[in-house]
């Protein structure tokens, strides 16, 4: 990043960003926008997808099959779907 910093996760980054250039970060009507934008499923959905990318890249005793990734596959398209949707009306 420009400012000097550097992370070891994409959260961390994210949380970099939003804090350094989303002028004073995010206020209490932009965390509630996004709760009844996004449930429960999707926020779980996106912490256990980020934490298994995290191991994959890693960690050396993480191993997926091909279905565990063909199932994360067709969820991330998903989610990906839901949050341009979510875009879409916002703009």
């Amino acid at each position: 990043m420009t400012k000097g910093f550097s992370s070891k996760n994409h959260l961390a980054t994210l949380l970099a960003l939003i804090k350094e250039f989303y002028n004073n970060g995010l206020n209490k009507e932009d965390i509630e926008s996004l709760a009844r934008l996004l449930d429960y499923q999707d926020i779980l959905f996106y912490v256990e997808s980020k934490n298994k990318r995290e191991d994959a890249s890693y960690s050396t005793k993480t191993k997926y099959t091909q279905q565990e990734v063909e199932q994360l596959r067709i969820k991330a398209t998903m989610f990906i779907s839901k949050v341009k949707d979510i875009l879409n009306e916002i703009i």
